[in-house]
């Protein structure tokens, strides 16, 4: 992997599931997202359960604090620590982080890997042309993310925050046939 990460192509990989799917809601259940048979969640204590795997091999040193990623064959398992999350939608951001490096092929987790996987995640839970549509409306704030696509205050805080920091934007062809697929959901909400 290079230094550097790959933001945009990573977000551009996100908007590429997300036309994949069928849109009824903004809120993006991971889980519940057609990937194939390639990906499977679970949480590591019932992974530990059904393949006898120590869960301590997972726990040592700090080792899966959120979730990890493994590869089986050509499968992935994501796991989750089900004990540490007391919101669904911090579980559904780690679900989308970790989709991300899926998605990105990362092998390592270095830092430029976790800014990737973040950027996927963000882009996939609260598309930017969707917020944009939204913004162009009226004036919308963290707490109007975090209820509109049920994602924790702080992701909500920081993907303002980001949009803020970002001088320009040209919306791709695909960001813009994304919109086309929400914008029935979108002419409807009243913030």
């Amino acid at each position: 992997m290079t230094d550097k990460p790959r933001c945009a192509v990573s977000a551009g990989k996100a908007v590429q599931l997300l036309l994949r799917q069928e849109i009824t809601t903004l809120y993006t259940d991971v889980q519940l997202l057609e990937l194939g048979q390639r990906v499977l969640f679970d949480s590591i204590d019932h992974y530990c359960q059904i393949t006898g795997a120590s869960l301590y091999q997972f726990t040592r040193r700090g080792a899966l604090r959120d979730g990890c990623t493994i590869c089986v064959g050509s499968r992935y398992i994501v796991l989750y620590n089900d004990v540490v999350y007391r919101s669904p939608d911090r579980l559904n951001w780690t679900l989308a982080h970790e989709l991300g490096h899926i998605c990105n092929g990362h092998g390592d987790d270095g830092w430029a890997e976790e800014a990737e996987a973040n950027a996927f995640a963000c882009e996939l839970l609260m598309p930017e042309i969707v917020i944009r549509f939204l913004a162009s409306r009226q004036r919308i704030s963290y707490l109007d993310l975090q209820e509109l696509f049920h994602v924790s205050g702080e992701a909500a805080q920081n993907r303002i925050r980001q949009l803020k920091r970002q001088r320009e934007y040209c919306a791709t062809g695909e960001e813009r046939e994304l919109l086309r697929k929400y914008l029935p959901l979108l002419r409807r909400i009243r913030l």
